[in-house]
């Protein structure tokens, strides 16, 4: 492919410009918002604190907590031996508080965990790439704190400021449902999962058997309410992933020819792929269907994704499938010139699937993050990698699904 630098989209340009006006209005204003916070007369939240922080600070007799430490050492990984070097997965860190409040000592609104000085119990303390977030880098910053109705019983949380995010639900968010169930002995009356909410939130929940009315999406405060916050949860730890692939995963239908599915991301604001008409032309020669994730539901996804012998992608929520994919399954990749994440590789080592990935040239993209920068994919670099795939899929032990005839559910996890 020829060396070319192809130019922001108008759809890069526009959220570049938003994020600095963003920025200006937050210098702007904060002197008055400052004001406003002092008086407590707006509803607005007063900083933000570590769960450590928030139990030192709150009434022992009314919130407890309890830490849940769920460290791995470093998960081996099988390698295409195609594409770009193989990632070196480190350790997994991931602990999980709980915090088990009564007497309004809590409540849950706009998404977020609030103690009853209007403090956020934030999520997370930092981001995924480890940088602190700041107060004023949280909406709340600005934007006044929900009225919490009242309910009966116990509400557990399920939500975090990504929840609109279909990946970070399926890999982080959703698992903690067993945390509450082993607290507890038993399942909470609610679950909070805050706006927006979706068809497949309610979905997913339906298939432990949580029903559409003991979710909810306004602001409340129980009688008992329950924060599982999980810190560092990227990579996922195992305990999180099998959960999901337990609750979620699907047989592998013998009377279904295994698949080759590309996931695009066409109908995605960021992260596109330039030349995908080109990309395509070359994954159909190697029996690849692409198909759009956004236009399926979370059942048509479990059965696509449960019957693929290969994955290509753009990283993405998409891949956040590969939870529900069977071993053996061949992933592989795409990422922007100047960003790399270990993400789907942890998740692939997990499953056990075969991965490889793939970095595209330069593109002239501006004023973004690398995550969002559009891909420019070499076709015949590409078409290297998919001879591999296609051939490991076709070497598999049990091709064309013999390893999983007969298998229930129960008995999937690896």
């Amino acid at each position: 492919m020829s060396d070319r630098r192809t130019p922001s989209s108008g759809a890069n340009v526009r959220r570049a410009m938003r994020s600095a006006g963003r920025q200006a209005f937050k210098t702007a204003s904060t002197p008055m918002l400052a004001a406003a916070r002092a008086s407590g007369l707006f509803g607005l939240a007063r900083g933000f604190a570590h769960p450590d922080e928030a139990l030192a600070a709150l009434d022992p007799t009314n919130v407890q907590g309890l830490v849940v430490d769920l460290a791995e050492p470093p998960r081996p990984l099988t390698t295409l031996g195609a594409g770009d070097r193989p990632p070196t997965l480190g350790p997994v860190t991931t602990t999980v508080t709980i915090l088990d409040a009564t007497r309004g000592a809590l409540r849950f609104c706009n998404n977020l965990v609030v103690d009853d000085r209007d403090w956020i119990v934030f999520p997370r303390d930092t981001d995924e790439d480890r940088r602190r977030f700041k107060f004023r880098d949280l909406r709340p910053w600005r934007t006044p704190l929900d009225h919490s109705r009242r309910v009966s019983g116990s509400v557990a949380y399920l939500s975090n400021t990504g929840v609109h995010n279909f990946g970070h639900w399926l890999l982080f968010v959703f698992p903690l449902v067993q945390h509450y169930r082993e607290y507890l002995g038993q399942e909470p009356d609610y679950f909070y999962v805050g706006n927006p909410i979706q068809e497949w939130h309610y979905d997913s929940l339906a298939e432990l058997g949580i029903v559409r009315d003991r979710v909810l999406a306004d602001a409340v405060v129980g009688d008992r309410m329950l924060a599982a916050i999980a810190e560092r949860p990227t990579p996922s730890p195992t305990r999180f992933l099998d959960f999901s692939t337990g609750a979620l995963r699907r047989a592998h239908d013998p009377s279904t020819s295994s698949r080759r599915i590309f996931i695009s991301r066409k109908l995605r604001p960021t992260r596109s792929l330039l030349n995908e008409e080109e990309c395509i032309e070359v994954l159909e020669r190697h029996g690849f269907q692409s198909y759009c994730t956004e236009t399926l539901t979370l059942r048509e996804e479990a059965e696509l994704f449960a019957n693929a012998e290969a994955v290509v992608a753009l990283h993405g929520a998409g891949l956040a499938n590969l939870v529900l994919c069977h071993p053996g399954c061949v992933v592989v990749e795409l990422f922007a010139h100047d960003f790399t994440s270990t993400w789907f590789a942890h998740v692939s080592a997990v499953r056990k699937l075969t991965y490889a990935s793939l970095h595209g040239a330069a593109t002239t993209t501006r004023g973004l993050p690398g995550k969002h920068h559009n891909v420019l994919i070499d076709p015949d670099q590409l078409d290297s990698v998919l001879a591999a795939a296609t051939q490991a899929a076709k070497d598999r032990p049990g091709h064309d699904g013999v390893d999983v005839l007969g298998r229930t559910r129960a008995a999937e996890l690896d």
